[in-house]
């Protein structure tokens, strides 16, 4: 495997995921997440209350903690 080439696809991946970045971020602030999320909560209680599935709701953390939100 061609590390050096990995790394020179790395912005090309980083513009593709900005789009994605955008909405996760959009959709954060139309639910109001951030304002409930002012202290820990679980997952399950994050999509319990936007009646949400669980999984996915992770997902959306995860992107969100990926962008140091």
């Amino acid at each position: 495997m061609n590390f050096e080439q990995e790394i020179q696809l790395q912005s090309y991946w980083d513009l593709v995921l900005a789009n994605v970045s955008a909405d996760v971020l959009r959709v954060a602030i139309e639910w109001d997440l951030f304002r409930y999320l002012e202290r820990p909560r679980a997952v399950a209680d994050v999509a319990a209350r936007l009646g949400l599935d669980p999984v996915n709701m992770g997902y959306v953390l995860d992107m969100l903690w990926s962008m140091a939100l």
